[in-house]
């Protein structure tokens, strides 16, 4: 039965019972999805885009922003590296983006719960706090 489940995972299906992390946002087409994490903190998923590094800025953006995020900061480290962050409700998204190629760019992002000082959630725009409290 294991092997089972590890075949239908690694095809990109979901198993009845488990299930895989959704995107936070809708990927642009060229995407391809390389490695994703389960884990607490890190990045959640890792991937590749058949398109220029400068391209993937504009595509990965556009999504972002079509999903209901926000741009808050980016950080250029280097000419082909990029990191950014975004908000939406009490969540916060980190993306990276890099340059493999001139027509492909790679992209790593996690997404994290905005928290108060105490450690507790913040309380979403709609009200109530996110951990049940």
């Amino acid at each position: 039965m294991m092997r089972t489940v590890i075949i239908v995972f690694v095809m990109g299906f979901a198993w009845p019972g488990f299930s895989a992390a959704q995107s936070p946002f809708k990927l642009p087409l060229s995407a391809k999805i390389t490695a994703t994490s389960l884990e607490k903190g890190g990045w959640k998923t890792n991937g590749k885009i058949g398109v220029s590094f400068e391209q993937a800025k504009k595509q990965l953006a556009v999504k972002l922003s079509s999903g209901g995020w926000v741009h808050m900061h980016s950080i250029a480290l280097g000419k082909d590296r990029d990191v950014e962050a975004w908000t939406r409700g009490n969540e916060e998204l980190t993306l990276m983006t890099w340059r493999i190629s001139a027509g492909k760019a790679g992209f790593a992002y996690g997404v994290t719960q905005k928290t108060d000082n105490d450690g507790s959630n913040v309380k979403s725009k709609r009200g109530g706090r996110t951990n049940g409290r």
